[in-house]
């Protein structure tokens, strides 16, 4: 089949708004490609040789999420993303074939072949990707105690040997810098790469591997960049010299000295003409000034005012284009400003450089989308668009329905196309309960979503805490979609930390004066049927909160750290706040039946007994007659003292079974008494696990590169079922991780909600992916199968198209194909 995704035409400029794309898997079925992202801005896009394709990176600054999407440039469709969770600094290149894509993040490098759709090699440690000559690649990265500069086959990462430079000077070498025309290559190293030198640039021959020259950099802001034509290499620094080096040899060309600080420089397509932007550091005003270099003289100094990104001349060299606010042109001829492209109508900025094959500028606007500039005519061209989708949770309130809500508002603005679509689009705080079995929905809190204030529900899904006002909260019943109470907070206080007792009936958090320099603390806990203020406990040390007994009479808190990060652990009766309990050193995660990966829905108590790791062991601590006795100790293998290492430990709801985690190996243990029951190494990256309700077995969901890894480990009958299923997201490259994990009371579904924005319902009876949700808003939404089939909410029907073999299918054809009324229904009622 064909690839699946949704087309949206706004006054013919418009080509596509809203993407859903099924690209061939491996077994020749449809696998699905969004182009949604979080809280994201595009920062660099990044042309294919052949013009076919483009990279799109994306930073997700709420999410800590970042990747890239792979673009076909001619029909403006997203054919995979690239996510890469946690990665710092992400790098990605084409070959010069145009057929493998290299990316780099958190210190690996994955080569991937686009037309085999599959992993080539990767490769650890390495910092910095580069391309050289022909297919090959430079790969820089710190290992045997010294910086290295491998080249390697691009097709397959066989090392072909290293760039020359003194193996005995220690240096850190900054991203790599490749001319153009690829001749030529600069590395930047903060201590040099010869001598030991505080900061230099070194400059290789691509063709010969041989080094040029080096040139001492005086201050570590200073730019560098080559010409168009990889005939020069220009220098702009602070101290405000511009020169011109014969990229071959490094000798001096030209220079000349501002009276002020320089940011960039660069060179028409001739060499005649010289653009530099005059700045001082850390202000937000420059001049653009424009020389002749013949005759060494200033043709124009015009001030500019707000944050500038880049500069460069169009392709015929009548003037200088400057990315700010707006995408500015300046006619040197007419010595006037032209405004090419303005953001005002997207709400976002500019984010990273511009970026040019010759033949168009991409210029970044907000939520992850771009722009084409045609090189020649200015003239606006395709645009990109990315969905800024929040990041889902879930969890089921009873046996049929689960709530999807997202906690995190998208800060870069609503386009105004998007807000305008159809159907609408909403980016605040969202709570939707879906019925797993009809695929129904209802909207939970006010009729537009519930907004102003971080979402919070109980372990078992029932109740959510939201703030409606900015001045009231309010707890509604997800199984009844009615209020169940509410109440005023204080105006002088902000409130953290809020959780529920595992039993959902107390609600407990921690207020902090909104006047720091007072430092006034309090923890209170409320009654969640009537919202009353049950307990109120001053501090004069800001606490945090661990968790809160089921009955609601104890509270866990920890205070601070010495120098050493030894933080105080303090059980506190809530009833008169005396202290019970307090030990420095202890490390505490999330246990109990309620353990989930996010740190503000955690509870670290079953029942009247927690867990703690103690001297690299963990200890089990129960509270008794007011007072709180050591248990048993199990070995330091059983888990760890990395507090972000793992997820640590588990117990079922009854405490008859404690689950602990170190790495992929788990160990089941004997609640009672601490003895070692069974074992399992589970064969891919662990993201979440949960005990069913009665605890009967156990559910492990995970991820092997582009494969779903689920477990269903069944402790009466002592059996480990481990299935690797095909992704239905299918992203090429897939980085995955399930935020969340939900076990229907019944024990016959489990949903789970993914860093990928997408929500996915899993039969646990026969083992299979029954469908994949997706919201877009609370109005909008697609449900599909790992076949292809899929249903829409009415707005979004009209925008669906399939792609087959890069072609798109009419829209009349997809209806006999491909929709299916009433998917859900008919996939649960298939069995």
């Amino acid at each position: 089949m064909g690839n699946l995704y949704f087309h949206y035409k706004v006054e013919s400029l418009f080509l596509i708004a809203l993407l859903l794309a099924f690209a061939t898997a491996r077994a020749q079925k449809p696998q699905l490609s969004f182009a949604l992202i979080g809280d994201a801005s595009a920062s660099e896009v990044i042309f294919s040789d052949d013009g076919h394709y483009m990279l799109s990176l994306y930073e997700d600054v709420s999410d800590f999420i970042n990747g890239f999407i792979l673009w076909d440039q001619s029909s403006g469709v997203p054919l995979y993303n690239f996510s890469l969770p946690d990665a710092k600094d992400p790098e990605a290149i084409f070959t010069t074939d145009s057929r493998y894509v290299l990316l780099n993040g958190k210190n690996e490098v994955q080569c991937w072949d686009i037309q085999q759709k599959k992993l080539v090699w990767s490769k650890s440690g390495m910092d910095h990707i580069c391309r050289f000559r022909g297919n090959l690649v430079l790969l820089s990265g710190y290992r045997y105690g010294r910086e290295i500069l491998q080249l390697s086959n691009a097709a397959t990462g066989d090392s072909l040997g290293v760039l020359p430079f003194s193996r005995n000077s220690m240096c850190n070498i900054e991203k790599p810098i490749i001319s153009n025309t690829g001749a030529y290559l600069a590395l930047r190293a903060k201590k040099g790469l010869e001598n030991n030198v505080k900061d230099s640039l070194t400059i290789y021959e691509t063709q010969s591997g041989s080094k040029l020259y080096t040139i001492l950099i005086s201050n570590e802001d200073d730019s560098y960049r080559f010409s168009a034509n990889d005939r020069y290499l220009l220098c702009a620094s602070l101290s405000g010299k511009v020169a011109i080096l014969t990229a071959k040899t490094g000798d001096t060309a030209y220079t000349h000295t501002f009276p002020g600080g320089l940011k960039l420089a660069t060179l028409s397509g001739n060499d005649s003409l010289l653009a530099v932007i005059q700045s001082e550091k850390y202000t937000s005003t420059a001049i653009l000034h424009i020389l002749n270099t013949t005759e060494d003289k200033v043709l124009e100094s015009i001030p500019l005012e707000g944050s500038l990104y880049d500069i460069c001349f169009c392709r015929s060299d009548s003037g200088v284009l400057v990315t700010m606010d707006t995408l500015k042109y300046f006619n040197r001829y007419k010595r006037t400003w032209h405004n090419v492209a303005s953001w005002d109508d997207y709400q976002g900025t500019p984010i990273g450089p511009l970026s040019s094959n010759g033949h168009y500028y991409a210029v970044s606007l907000s939520s992850g989308s771009f722009q084409l500039i045609d090189a020649d005519s200015l003239a606006v061209g395709q645009y990109y668009f990315c969905i800024p989708a929040p990041v889902m949770r879930t969890r089921f309130v009873d046996s049929t329905h689960f709530i999807v809500w997202n906690d995190r508002n998208i800060k870069g603005g609503t386009p105004e196309w998007l807000t305008n679509w159809g159907g609408g689009y909403s980016f605040r705080d969202q709570l939707v309960k879906w019925n797993a079995m009809t695929g129904n929905r209802q909207v939970l809190g006010t009729k537009n979503g519930i907004s102003n204030g971080k979402i919070t529900a109980s372990f078992d899904g029932r109740y959510v805490l939201t703030g409606i006002t900015e001045n009231k909260k309010t707890i509604y019943d997800n199984r009844t979609g009615q209020q169940v109470s509410s109440f005023s907070t204080d105006p002088e206080y902000d409130y953290y930390n809020i959780i529920f007792s595992e039993n959902g009936s107390t609600l407990f958090y921690l207020n902090i004066s909104k006047e720091r320099r007072l430092h006034l603390y309090r923890v209170q806990t409320r009654n969640v049927r009537t919202g009353k203020m049950t307990h109120s406990i001053p501090f004069e040390d800001c606490p945090n909160i661990l968790g809160i007994t089921e009955d609601g009479h104890y509270g866990l808190l920890s205070f601070g750290s010495d120098g050493n990060g030894t933080q105080e652990h303090k059980l506190i009766d809530l009833s008169t706040g005396k202290v019970l309990f307090s030990k420095e050193g202890l490390i505490f995660q999330a246990t109990g039946s309620s353990m989930v990966a996010e740190d503000e829905e955690k509870s670290v108590f079953c029942h009247n007994t927690f867990y703690a790791v103690d001297q690299q062991q963990l200890q089990q601590f129960t509270i008794k007659n007011n007072e709180v006795k050591r248990g048993y100790r199990l070995p330091t293998y059983a888990t760890t003292d990395n507090f972000y290492a793992d997820k640590g430990w588990l117990t079922d709801k009854s405490g008859k079974y404690l689950l602990t985690q170190r790495d992929q190996h788990l160990y089941l243990w004997n609640g009672a008494d601490g003895q070692l029951l069974d074992t399992m190494l589970f064969p891919g990256r662990l993201d979440q696990y949960r005990f069913s309700a009665d605890g009967s077995f156990i559910f492990l969901l995970g991820n092997n590169m582009d494969s779903i890894v689920v477990c269903k480990w069944d402790l009466y009958q002592k059996t480990k079922l481990v299935k690797e299923l095909e992704n239905p997201l299918a992203y090429l490259g897939n980085n995955m991780v399930f935020n969340s994990l939900s076990i229907s009371p019944s024990r016959r579904l489990a949903v789970c909600g993914s860093t990928d924005h997408f929500s996915l319902v899993y039969d646990l009876e026969a083992g299979k992916i029954l469908y994949q949700l997706v919201m877009v808003g609370l109005s909008n939404y697609v449900f599909f199968d790992p076949n292809g089939q899929f249903e829409c909410s009415r707005n979004i029907h009209d925008l669906i198209y399939y792609n087959q073999d890069d072609k798109i299918i009419k829209q009349e054809n997809i209806n006999t194909s491909y929709w299916v009324p009433d998917l859900v229904k008919k996939i649960t009622h298939q069995k």
